[in-house]
């Protein structure tokens, strides 16, 4: 029912400006996060979409170049785009997004990992 909430919001017209999704893999079973990844990737071509995961493989299905990492330290939060050594080594095909958050976490531009 939750998955079918967010298709609906994705897909309703008229389109909305702004749609907002928190951890929308909950309740999704793991094969069907690519689907699931794929349909907010769609929605985000006429509707500002964000999302908050901290599920890998839906983390995959985006570019890091559109991912903005969150961290938090001794209370302070930061984000931004993903550091520049994480990066680097996606555009290296070294790791993806997600392997990267399984191993350190993904760090914002200026974080220390």
């Amino acid at each position: 029912v939750r998955t079918l909430g967010i298709l609906t919001a994705l897909y309703q017209q008229p389109y909305l400006p702004l749609i907002g999704v928190e951890e929308p893999e909950l309740n999704v079973y793991a094969r069907e996060l690519e689907t699931l990844g794929e349909a907010i990737l769609e929605a985000s071509r006429r509707s500002q979409t964000l999302i908050t995961t901290h599920t890998p493989d839906l983390i995959d299905v985006f570019r890091v170049e559109d991912i903005v990492a969150v961290d938090s330290e001794r209370g302070i939060t930061s984000a931004g785009r993903v550091s520049d050594t994480q990066m680097k080594a996606v555009r290296r095909k070294l790791f993806t997004p997600g392997e990267l958050h399984r191993m350190e976490g993904l760090a914002p531009s200026g974080g220390k990992r």
